[in-house]
């Protein structure tokens, strides 16, 4: 459908870059250039809409920043100011793709990046500097929100700037109005560069939307399912004991009446803990969590799982809770840097990982074993996203999804969409 992964054994000597760059590559360390790098350098720097896939998002600042120095350290620019837009989904942390673009950018004279934020986008003063003739060439980053509420302000010439990058995921994309709004205000002529961990069914929509004819998709790490066994677990409806074990605790009490000669205190703390156990009885089952510790616990073997959930707020009650059974648990956050944890959960230590769906294109994990849906989402196109970078090819894991009530429908569409069989497993 698309041109597609190249494979090829290219250099840093090779790709022709200027001596600007190189010198940049060499301070940053980077012996060879990434696939990802190796396949984007060329149409990017022709002009060309671009689709670009990589899971690590390291990978793709990296690729974002070589790219933009070599273009615009390169060209005779007539326009000092703002030259190209990165505009990140909050998701993709803005301000880290800032302080990573200031360390590329900080041994070439007369180009800086420009973090665009709420505050600054309302303040005529701050946000003069994006129109300023004098101002060294610029690279902002932002998000949507602050980005048109710049537009709104008259401090950014959507028409004048030549570069536009759209770090995203796909599925924010697809029928987003903000994002049509965005698109409307730039030049007929502006290149516009899709960067983003995964290309799902539906980049065919945004391509034939909204890029134009010749526009051309690099993909760095073919995201695949074979590689995977696929389960899922019926949980079901939380419930509460039958009304006969309810009422164990007062028909008990009754009996120990009927003995007599019962000292008062020992009435008293037969009493507490009748009741205790009767509110104990009616509590309805955390069904979902006892199947989760089931799997941890009857598979020793399996050293570095991920479960996923929908919310922070889940987040922080899984790792809570697995810290109190003493197990090895990590977490990352969503306004948080998680590359430390990222590190750690690299490391040869068993190690569980508790993190929200969303975050997992943004994740610079190595591996991991088994993979839990602990809650799955409801639309079938977001489930390549529990694989993060373990669904390219013969990277081997296991994935079990713990299905709630209702969720029958789900499954088929996810077996529909990717051509894959998700199995019943029996806990």
């Amino acid at each position: 459908m698309f041109s597609d992964s190249l494979e090829c054994q290219m250099t840093w000597k090779e790709m022709n870059l200027n001596p600007v760059v190189m010198a940049s590559i060499a301070r940053a360390g980077l012996e060879k250039p990434s696939n990802i790098q190796k396949m984007i350098m060329e149409p990017f720097q022709q002009g060309k809409d671009l689709i670009a896939q990589s899971q690590s998002q390291n990978d793709r600042t990296n690729t974002l920043a070589i790219a933009l120095l070599q273009k615009l350290s390169s060209a005779a620019l007539t326009q000092k100011h703002c030259q190209a837009l990165v505009v990140c989904s909050d998701g993709v942390k803005p301000q880290k793709v800032h302080e990573d673009f200031q360390i590329w950018f900080k041994e070439t004279p007369g180009l800086e990046a420009i973090l665009l934020t709420t505050d600054m986008a309302k303040d005529t003063d701050k946000t003069s500097v994006l129109i300023d003739p004098e101002q060294p060439k610029q690279v902002v980053v932002t998000t949507l929100g602050p980005l048109l509420e710049a537009v709104r302000n008259n401090v950014l010439d959507m028409k004048a700037i030549g570069t536009v990058v759209i770090s995203m995921r796909v599925a924010e994309l697809v029928d987003f109005d903000s994002f049509k709004q965005f698109l409307g205000l730039l030049a007929r002529d502006a290149q516009v560069i899709l960067m983003t961990g995964r290309i799902e069914p539906k980049i065919q929509v945004i391509k034939d939307r909204h890029f134009r004819a010749d526009a051309v998709v690099r993909r760095a790490d073919e995201l695949t399912m074979q590689w995977s066994e696929h389960y899922y677990v019926s949980i079901p409806s939380s419930s509460s004991p039958s009304s006969s074990s309810a009422v164990v605790g007062a028909n008990e009490k009754e009996k120990e009446k009927e003995k007599g000669g019962e000292k008062e205190e020992e009435k008293e703390k037969e009493a507490s803990d009748d009741k205790n156990q009767k509110v104990e009885s009616t509590a309805p089952r955390d069904h979902k969590w006892e199947v989760l510790m089931q799997i941890l616990t009857k598979n020793p073997n399996i050293s570095h799982t991920v479960i996923l959930t929908q919310s922070q707020s889940t987040t922080e009650a899984l790792t809570a809770k697995l810290a109190a059974h003493k197990l090895p648990v990590l977490s990352a956050w969503s306004l948080a840097d998680n590359t430390e944890v990222a590190r750690q959960f690299n490391g040869p230590d068993p190690c569980i990982l508790v993190s929200e769906l969303t975050l997992m294109d943004n994740l610079d994990l190595d591996y991991s074993s088994l993979m839990i849906n602990y809650e799955m989402s409801r639309r079938a196109a977001y489930y390549i996203s529990s694989f993060g970078p373990f669904g390219r090819s013969g990277l081997r894991t296991l994935v079990i999804n713990l299905c709630d009530p209702g969720q029958k429908q789900t499954l088929e569409d996810i077996e529909s969409l990717y051509d894959i069989k998700i199995q019943e497993m029996q806990v």
